[in-house]
This record gives C-alpha cells, structure tokens and sequence, in this order.
C-alpha cells in the first residue's frame, strides 16, 4: 500500500507540471468566431482572456493572432503560446463536484482519479452522455468485499444566459453501487446546474429502488460497518463549486447531503478546496457526518490533453 500511494504521488506531480516550452499549433480549419471568448497562456506563464480578431500570416513571426484584451489589441505569435481554448471550456472539471455529479457532460473529455488513495476511477463522455466507473483498492480486504461503482449521466437540457455569463443545464441519470458482491444499491436522480460568472450551483433530488434496508460492508483491519438505508428512500444534494477571484486555478467547493428527507439527521456535508488547470486538479478538506464522524477527504484527477 505504501508503494501504490507513492506510485500516486509521483503520478501527481509528474501531472500538474506543465510543459511551458510547448506552442500550439494552429488547425487548418481554424475559424474562432467573432463573439466568442478565448483564454490563451504564453509560454513564459502569462495569461490573458480575449476574442480572436484576426488570424496574420507572418514570413518573420509565422502565424499571429489578433486579439482584443480588456486592455487593448495584442497581436501574439502562436510560436509564444502554450495554451489555446474557448474560454467557456477552460474548466475541464464542471461535471463534478466532488461526490456529486453536476448536470453539466463531460463533453469530449475523459479523465483518470483517485479517491482517498482508496478508490481508482475513471470517466469519459460522448455528446451529452457520461459515464464514471470507479473500484476500491483497500488493502486487506479480498476482492468480493471490495466496493464497486457505475454511474451514467445524459445531460438533456442546456441554456446559455443572454444577459450574462453561464447558463443552465438539466440532467438524469442512475448509478449502480456494490458495497460487495452481496449487497448493491441502485439510484435514479435527477440535477440541475445553474452557472454564473466564478460559480456553479447545483441541487440534485436521487431515489433508492430495489435493495435491501440493511448493509454490513467490511472494512478490513477496521472492522465491519453497519449499514441502514430504507429502500424507496428520498434524498437531496446541493454543492456550490465558486473560483476565487481573479484566480483560475483555485476553487471553494462545497456539498451538503441528506439521504433521506424522511430522517433530516441522516445528513453531511463536504468543505474544502480544489487546485486544478486544464489538466490535473486536487482536491482537500474535511467531511462533516451525524453519525457523527468528521473525516478528511482528498482526490486527485488527471484529463489529458485532446
């Protein structure tokens, strides 16, 4: 185990180091439209958000965009810059919080994480439909007493503010969980994400069909834990995912659950803060439970460049 958390940490920190020597290179069917915001980074770390006026050719500097900045017009060679995306897309990570998926699709996107060291998962999307599939890995415990989960998503609704920034997007989804071999639950839910300028909100109503009342899920070295969870149950999630101001890279998120309207102690809560670029993000806090139970959380995930 301590070798697979080593094997983490290095994988983390091969991953957030961005190649800054590295230039873009420009499609032939290159065509921005003329309305639309994009983020560009420099080779040397600088960063700047503009619309794309022209596109110069340029025997001496090559390829040069033209690009109107809240503080004038820059003409930048493509030769100097690292970083090239619709700023809209810049946050890779909007499909989730941190447990909980928001409505917005992965898109053409796929990712690769970690959970607590404890948990492998992965996700990719096609369109407006998304999958996440993830395994524990906790040691001492065998393989039918591992935990396993499917989760699928099809965003169906998206709106784009006319007024401001962000939008409004609507999903459904299901997700089958194994707490082992013996024991599975099934969820269908339904969320909406609302967007605005640093921060996405999103409540989340989930149904528990067809399972059992009473789970007893083994924790290895830690003893076995008792698990109720009446069938038919109604819950509800909300979590906020703000970036601070001014910052790309750091965000507050946030998450407040109840399992069960029927019992409103059956509840928790999730604060802490995520560093992530459009590759790698990190995520670090403390989960509140009325168990009670507080216990820290951590996650890390690698999207790959497309």
């Amino acid at each position: 185990m301590k070798l697979l958390r080593l094997f983490f940490f290095i994988f983390f920190l091969c991953s957030i180091r961005v190649d800054l020597s590295a230039q873009i290179k420009l499609p032939d069917d290159f065509d921005p439209p003329q309305d639309e915001v994009y983020y560009v980074r420099l080779i040397n770390g600088e960063e700047y958000s503009g619309i794309i006026r022209d596109i110069i050719e340029d025997d001496k500097n090559g390829t040069t965009l033209k690009i109107k900045l809240m503080i004038g017009t820059a003409e930048i060679a493509c030769s100097q810059i690292a970083e090239l995306r619709p700023f809209e897309k810049l946050y890779r990570h909007n499909h989730r919080i941190f447990l909980l998926p928001t409505a917005d699709p992965i898109g053409d996107n796929y990712f690769l994480g970690n959970f607590e060291l404890l948990m492998l998962y992965a996700g990719a999307g096609y369109d407006r439909f998304s999958i996440t599939a993830g395994r524990t890995i906790i040691p001492g415990i065998s393989a039918a007493e591992q935990g396993t989960l499917l989760n699928v998503k099809a965003t169906i609704y998206s709106e784009k503010n006319i007024a401001m920034p962000g939008g409004f997007t609507l999903a459904v989804g299901s997700n089958l969980a194994w707490l082992n071999n013996a024991n599975q639950m099934l969820h269908f839910y339904g969320n909406g994400t609302f967007t605005m300028t640093r921060t996405r909100l999103t409540l989340a109503m989930f149904y528990k069909h067809g399972a059992e009342d009473f789970f007893t899920i083994s924790g290895g070295r830690f003893g076995n834990f008792n698990v109720q969870y009446p069938n038919g149950a109604l819950g509800i999630a909300l979590g906020f995912d703000t970036k601070f101001t001014a910052m790309n890279d750091v965000h507050f998120i946030c998450e407040l659950w109840n399992s069960d309207l029927a019992k409103p102690m059956n509840a928790g809560a999730l604060l802490g803060l995520r560093i992530a670029n459009t590759h790698v993000s990190a995520d670090f806090g403390l989960s509140v439970w009325t168990a009670p139970a507080i216990a820290p959380f951590v996650s890390f995930v690698w999207t790959p460049q497309f």
